[in-house]
This record gives C-alpha cells, sequence and structure tokens, in this order.
C-alpha cells in the first residue's frame, strides 16, 4: 500500500495487486471519504460515499485520476492526435477525450524538456480543465500538469527530480 499527502489536505491511498490498481481511497476529509474497488471479475466499480455503496459499470482499462496521467506514455502524439480513456474519480467512470495542441520546450527544477503538450476536450463551463506536458525523450513522462476546476481548485504539478536507476 501507497499513501501519498498532497498539500497537507489530501491524502491518497493505492493499494495494488498483481493485475495493477485494485483499490483507490482519497480523503479530504471524514465526511466527504470517497473508497472506489475495481472489480475487473465483476466488471463493476464499488463506490462508496458518505456511507452509501453503489456499484457501477467498469469499462475496460478504467484508470483513476493517478495512473491516468501515465497511460500516455504509449501514446504516439504525431500519430494520435486524440487520446480517450475512461476514468474513475471513486464516484462515476466518464469518458475522457484530450487533444493534441502543440509541442513546446518545458523548463521544470528537473531540468528542461521538449514535450508533448495535450489538454482536455471539455463538453461545458462546468467541466474541468486539465493540462498535460509529457517529456518526449522520456516516454511520454508527465513532466508538468495542471488541474483548473471551475468550482475553485486549482493543482499545478512540475517535476522536481528524475533520476533513471
Amino acid at each position: 500500500m501507497k499513501k501519498f499527502a498532497i498539500f497537507g489536505f489530501l491524502i491518497l491511498t493505492l493499494t495494488f495487486s498483481a493485475f495493477g490498481q485494485k483499490k483507490t481511497t482519497v480523503k479530504v476529509d471524514s465526511s466527504k471519504d470517497v473508497r472506489a474497488v475495481f472489480d475487473w471479475n465483476k466488471g463493476v466499480l464499488q463506490s462508496t460515499f458518505r456511507g452509501e455503496v453503489s456499484e457501477i459499470a467498469l469499462p475496460k482499462a478504467t484508470q483513476d485520476r493517478v495512473s491516468v496521467m501515465y497511460q500516455f506514455m504509449s501514446v504516439d502524439a504525431r500519430a494520435l492526435p486524440r487520446v480517450e480513456m475512461h476514468m474513475s474519480n471513486g464516484r462515476k467512470v466518464e469518458l475522457y477525450t484530450y487533444r493534441f495542441v502543440d509541442e513546446v520546450r518545458v523548463k521544470t527544477p528537473a531540468g528542461d524538456f521538449d514535450t508533448f503538450h495535450y489538454e482536455r476536450v471539455t463538453s461545458g463551463p462546468k467541466d474541468a480543465h486539465t493540462e498535460i506536458w509529457l517529456a518526449k525523450d522520456q516516454h511520454n513522462l508527465p513532466v508538468r500538469v495542471v488541474f483548473d476546476d471551475p468550482r475553485g481548485l486549482k493543482l499545478e504539478q512540475t517535476l522536481l527530480a528524475f533520476k533513471v536507476r
């Protein structure tokens, strides 16, 4: 099990099995805990939110909010200008579409990277806007991610260090 604390108020717990990610728990505060279990054998996402349990159809290759960024590592941006994948936030599963924007050099504390820049295609003003910059020479490793929710939450992630072992 791996736990990540982000900004001191968000705790993300990931549990992995031999078949990949099995369970994701995102905690903002105890009254809003979200627990999601990906049951690949049944093809359902079992979601627990505010004490209510629901089952949602789980399309093949559905990702969570953390693993979705790493699915770009197998994408050839020049051949695939649009990328579609199912993603779960723990409460629901939605089809996300990203479009190739441009190629740009990005400066990070880990160094400068030539990148492929993608952004999420949204259907309305209530959808969160996401931009991702992928290092071309590092197997499309995400080096910068900006998540901007119209309700006021904005998260920016930038690669601080890069070490290959």
